[in-house]
């Protein structure tokens, strides 16, 4: 009848396929369109980089020169798009991989090992190594320095009080008038005093009970010296501080 004459020829029509148009990327950021002979079933049989002459007999890619072409598929190409923007980097990233020299919190990752003369080289400059150790040692050090210059200072005076002969019984403050007797420093009587005059002198305090006379040349030349390193010291403590806290 007609109608299963229309039906075979349908499906004759069916079984017989045409050239299929398959759109595929040419790697440059552009597109290509090529003729296939079998209609593709997955991506993997899509050729990568075609050329003008390609073709796909069955499952196969050929070019005209007769050279295998590799098989690109769907997820090559998106690896390889996203390639440039490190989405698909399997490879760990380097900057991750590297160490910062100064962390976040200000800790340097910076190790000092096998220096020679490693203790001479702290002391030789002694800014810096006051910038890098901790602040409990740098009050400590700022204390010692201190409190050491004082006493320094005040053995200093007291030799030069005490081989003035102002320490004898007859030339102390009580006894000086009767005897007089000018001594070096005013109203001294034993070390206390002479450790409360050195304070006094290198912070310049001034309470006016003790003061140099002109009777000794050489405590003229230490007072003056003692006043040059209190402040000295008092300025390598500002700077520092300042510096850390910066």
């Amino acid at each position: 009848s007609d109608e299963e004459l229309d039906s075979d020829f349908d499906n004759e029509d069916d079984d017989e396929e045409g050239p299929t148009l398959v759109t595929i990327d040419d790697g440059k950021g552009g597109i290509k369109h090529i003729k296939v002979q079998k209609p593709v079933d997955s991506q993997s049989e899509i050729i990568r980089n075609p050329s003008v002459g390609t073709s796909v007999d069955g499952s196969l890619a050929h070019k005209v020169s007769g050279c295998d072409t590799p098989k690109f598929g769907l997820g090559d190409m998106v690896k390889r798009e996203l390639k440039g923007k490190n989405f698909l980097n399997i490879e760990p990233h380097s900057e991750k991989l590297r160490k910062r020299i100064v962390s976040k919190k200000g800790n340097i990752n910076i190790g000092k090992t096998r220096v020679s003369k490693r203790r001479r080289r702290f002391l030789s400059d002694f800014f810096n190594t006051m910038l890098d150790i901790k602040w409990r040692y740098v009050h400590l050090i700022f204390f010692m320095a201190f409190i050491g210059s004082w006493f320094a200072f005040a053995v200093v005076w007291y030799i030069i009080i005490y081989y003035h002969g102002d320490l004898e019984e007859e030339h102390l403050p009580g006894n000086q008038e009767e005897a007089g007797w000018t001594p070096c420093v005013v109203n001294i009587n034993n070390f206390v005093s002479v450790f409360l005059f050195s304070v006094e002198t290198q912070h310049t305090i001034g309470y006016g009970g003790r003061m140099t006379t002109e009777e000794c040349p050489e405590a003229i030349f230490i007072m003056s010296f003692q006043s040059i390193v209190g402040v000295m010291i008092q300025a390598c403590m500002v700077g520092i501080i300042f510096s850390k806290l910066s």
